[in-house]
Protein backbone atom coordinates (compact mmCIF):
# COMPACT_ATOMS: atom_id res chain seq x y z
CA UNK A 1 0.00 0.00 0.00
CA UNK A 2 0.99 3.13 -0.94
CA UNK A 3 1.75 6.09 1.79
CA UNK A 4 1.65 9.94 1.79
CA UNK A 5 5.48 9.44 2.77
CA UNK A 6 6.37 7.01 0.05
CA UNK A 7 4.38 9.14 -2.67
CA UNK A 8 6.47 12.72 -1.78
CA UNK A 9 9.96 10.25 -1.71
CA UNK A 10 9.09 9.15 -4.82
CA UNK A 11 8.19 12.72 -6.66
CA UNK A 12 11.55 14.13 -4.41
CA UNK A 13 13.26 11.54 -6.55
CA UNK A 14 11.60 11.78 -10.26
CA UNK A 15 12.26 15.48 -10.12
CA UNK A 16 14.81 16.20 -8.12
CA UNK A 17 15.26 18.72 -4.59
CA UNK A 18 14.45 21.93 -6.39
CA UNK A 19 10.87 21.16 -6.21
CA UNK A 20 8.25 21.77 -2.69
CA UNK A 21 6.80 19.25 -1.96
CA UNK A 22 4.09 19.21 0.75
CA UNK A 23 1.98 16.19 2.15
CA UNK A 24 -0.70 16.31 4.51
CA UNK A 25 -3.32 14.46 6.43
CA UNK A 26 -5.71 17.06 7.29
CA UNK A 27 -6.90 20.09 5.44
CA UNK A 28 -6.17 22.58 8.18
CA UNK A 29 -2.66 22.03 8.67
CA UNK A 30 -2.41 21.94 4.60
CA UNK A 31 -4.15 25.43 4.19
CA UNK A 32 -2.25 27.14 7.19
CA UNK A 33 0.80 26.50 5.53
CA UNK A 34 0.22 26.41 1.56
CA UNK A 35 2.04 29.76 -0.27
CA UNK A 36 2.91 30.69 -3.85
CA UNK A 37 6.07 29.19 -3.23
CA UNK A 38 4.44 25.57 -3.28
CA UNK A 39 4.54 23.34 -6.05
CA UNK A 40 3.16 20.42 -4.81
CA UNK A 41 0.57 18.84 -2.63
CA UNK A 42 0.45 15.58 -1.85
CA UNK A 43 -3.01 15.28 0.34
CA UNK A 44 -4.71 12.07 1.96
CA UNK A 45 -8.00 11.91 0.06
CA UNK A 46 -9.83 10.15 2.81
CA UNK A 47 -10.16 12.80 5.90
CA UNK A 48 -12.99 12.16 7.95
CA UNK A 49 -15.91 14.60 7.69
CA UNK A 50 -14.13 17.19 4.86
CA UNK A 51 -15.27 18.22 1.72
CA UNK A 52 -12.35 17.45 -0.45
CA UNK A 53 -13.97 19.72 -3.57
CA UNK A 54 -13.74 22.64 -1.26
CA UNK A 55 -10.53 21.95 0.66
CA UNK A 56 -8.65 21.65 -3.56
CA UNK A 57 -10.58 25.20 -4.62
CA UNK A 58 -8.97 26.90 -1.61
CA UNK A 59 -5.26 25.39 -2.27
CA UNK A 60 -5.94 26.30 -5.91
CA UNK A 61 -7.22 30.20 -4.41
CA UNK A 62 -3.96 30.24 -3.04
CA UNK A 63 -1.89 29.23 -5.47
CA UNK A 64 -3.44 28.51 -8.60
CA UNK A 65 -0.04 26.51 -9.97
CA UNK A 66 0.18 24.46 -7.36
CA UNK A 67 -0.08 20.92 -8.54
CA UNK A 68 -2.16 18.71 -5.65
CA UNK A 69 -2.04 14.77 -5.77
CA UNK A 70 -4.45 13.04 -3.86
CA UNK A 71 -3.86 9.61 -2.41
CA UNK A 72 -7.10 7.36 -2.05
CA UNK A 73 -8.80 4.35 -1.34
CA UNK A 74 -11.85 5.27 -3.38
CA UNK A 75 -12.07 3.66 -6.91
CA UNK A 76 -15.39 5.52 -7.65
CA UNK A 77 -15.05 6.98 -10.99
CA UNK A 78 -17.33 9.57 -10.33
CA UNK A 79 -15.70 11.04 -7.50
CA UNK A 80 -11.97 11.21 -9.17
CA UNK A 81 -13.94 13.28 -11.45
CA UNK A 82 -15.29 15.61 -9.30
CA UNK A 83 -11.81 15.91 -7.90
CA UNK A 84 -10.31 16.62 -11.08
CA UNK A 85 -12.25 19.32 -12.52
CA UNK A 86 -11.94 20.44 -8.41
CA UNK A 87 -7.63 20.94 -9.39
CA UNK A 88 -6.53 17.79 -8.89
CA UNK A 89 -3.33 16.89 -10.99
CA UNK A 90 -3.28 12.96 -9.79
CA UNK A 91 -5.22 10.48 -7.99
CA UNK A 92 -3.33 7.58 -6.53
CA UNK A 93 -4.81 5.05 -5.47
CA UNK A 94 -3.56 3.17 -2.10
CA UNK A 95 -2.97 -0.23 -3.21
CA UNK A 96 -1.48 0.14 -5.97
CA UNK A 97 2.24 0.34 -6.95
CA UNK A 98 4.50 3.45 -7.79
CA UNK A 99 6.28 3.59 -11.06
Amino acid sequence: MVTVKELKDYLSNRFGEGIRILTFNNSKSCLEKIDENTNIVVLNNHIKDENNVDILKSIKETNPNTEIILLSENRDIVSAIGLYRAGARGLVIKGQGLG
